[in-house]
Order: C-alpha cells, then sequence, then structure tokens
C-alpha cells in the first residue's frame, strides 16, 4: 500500500455508510443526479432498450 493511499485511508476513518429511509431523502437544487418525470423518462421506460 502506497503513502498516499495510506493518508486517503486516515482522512477518511470517520466517513460510513449508514442505511435512512427513502422518504428521508429530498431533492436539492444543482444536484448532480436529477431524475425527472418529463415525457424523455416515459420515452425511455417505454423503449424495447429499457426491458428487465
Amino acid at each position: 500500500m502506497t503513502e498516499a493511499m495510506k493518508e486517503s485511508i486516515r482522512k477518511n476513518e470517520d466517513e460510513k455508510i449508514i442505511e435512512i429511509e427513502i422518504e428521508r431523502l429530498r431533492s436539492f437544487k444543482n444536484h448532480p443526479f436529477q431524475v425527472k418525470d418529463d415525457k424523455e423518462m416515459y420515452l425511455l421506460k417505454t423503449t424495447k432498450l429499457f426491458r428487465f
């Protein structure tokens, strides 16, 4: 392990992953991962390319 990797780990020691209820999530201005329920989304959902 390189010194840079060790330093990165030390800087992130206080970070952790937690689970929360989906209802607690809120959108905010300029969010980088916006999902818009618009015509384009409708077309995406109805195409044959978007099948599970």
